[in-house]
């Protein structure tokens, strides 16, 4: 199935059988360029979108030491059409369980945790499902903005190359 195909199934939008069409009529160098463009645009909305949740969450709007908003980025995947958008575990992290963890756990808070010798660790509160609302709500813009990003890099390659 080619990255078109795939994509035109993640992006059900109006209007997606141009970008198709565009596509099509580009050199596979452009292509790719042109998708990931437009799955940057998408990206960046939701990383912006989820970076605003949080601080409205949060009791200080930059937080303690700001490191939970910085972790905050937009990764556009190599091999495949795709993009990741939230707290991204660098790739020589020691333990990347561990960062996925902070992000569930921040996202719908901990119940009261204990070590094995019983000491209490405490409990982290809910950041009030900052990650899952921004999900909710801003897929669809998201989506969006990726058909339209993609458009418009297909557009100024095509005119590049013909």
């Amino acid at each position: 199935m080619s990255q078109e195909k795939k994509l035109s199934n993640l992006v059900g939008v109006q209007g997606f059988a141009h970008v198709q069409q565009f596509l099509e009529d580009l050199p596979k160098i452009g292509r790719e360029q042109a998708i990931g463009k437009g799955l940057k645009a998408g990206g960046k909305y939701l990383r912006d979108g989820g970076k605003k949740r949080l601080r409205s969450a949060m009791k200080q709007s930059r937080g303690v030491s700001g490191n939970f908003l910085k972790a905050f980025s937009v990764k556009i995947k190599k091999r495949k059409s795709g993009v990741l958008v939230g707290f991204i575990v660098p790739k020589g992290a020691k333990d990347p369980k561990r960062e996925a963890i902070k992000f569930n756990s921040a996202d719908s808070g901990t119940a009261q945790r204990s070590t094995k010798t019983g000491k209490s660790t405490g409990a982290m509160p809910s950041l009030k499902r900052f990650w899952t609302r921004t999900k909710n709500e801003d897929t669809p813009e998201a989506l969006r903005l990726v058909a339209e990003g993609i458009k418009k890099a297909s557009t100024e390659l095509y005119a590049k190359y013909r």
